[in-house]
């Protein structure tokens, strides 16, 4: 179900007793807006405390920060390896991990138990 305000409201509504289940495609929606608004932060958190070409860096970078690892090019692993080096202990670096661990539940859960 796509995740609008107004239609869990109305499935509600016309079914009270409807368990709603949100797609795969509007929840990494959600997400990939929350972790890229949060890649935006970091990234003038970084040019206002001294680290201007970092913060050119995270914010240059930040659409293949998102993409699925299966779907990486060889250039965009290189930039990977390479900003997960220069963001340890990061907000950053905490972003990317959660980014991986959410993916983790929808493609190695198969039970809501396992999630």
């Amino acid at each position: 179900m796509d995740m609008w305000k107004s239609f869990p409201e109305a499935i509600h509504e016309v079914y009270p007793g409807a368990k709603i289940q949100y797609d795969y495609f509007h929840i990494w929606e959600t997400i990939n807006r929350h972790l890229d608004n949060a890649m935006k932060e970091y990234s003038r958190y970084l040019k206002y405390t001294g680290f201007p070409e970092l913060a050119k860096r995270v914010w240059s970078y930040r659409r293949i920060f998102l993409k699925h690892p299966k779907r990486y090019t060889e250039k965009d692993k290189k930039i990977m390896n390479e900003i997960i080096l220069s963001c340890r202990e990061s907000v950053l670096a905490n972003i990317l991990v959660l980014k991986d661990r959410i993916r983790d539940i929808f493609e190695n859960s198969s039970l809501q138990d396992e999630a």
